[in-house]
């Protein structure tokens, strides 16, 4: 896998998993992966960012992209959209 890469997994109180994933190269490679080759399916308002929302082809899993700054961070999980957003609204960006 090209470029630098670094994954981070949490379990929601209903233990849902939720994957926070982040490359600094080859965007379209990690958002084919983490979002399960998701399609585009909107925006999403969080943290103060545009995220880019994804749906996998058998819509059980969701996903915000944000790319910036040279970077693509991608949350993804089995919930709605709502639940990913709440999330993002947690992390902080320096």
């Amino acid at each position: 896998m090209p470029g630098n890469t670094w994954q981070l997994g949490f379990l929601t109180p209903d233990r849902v998993y939720l994957g926070l994933d982040q490359r600094d190269e080859r965007p379209a490679d990690l958002i084919a992966d983490a979002t399960r080759q998701g399609v585009t399916d909107g925006t999403s308002a969080a943290a103060g960012r545009t995220w880019a929302r994804y749906v996998s082809s058998d819509g059980r899993t969701r996903a915000l992209v944000l790319s910036e700054a040279g970077s693509t961070l991608v949350l993804t999980g089995d919930v709605p959209y709502a639940a990913l957003e709440a999330f993002a609204a947690t992390l902080a960006f320096g």
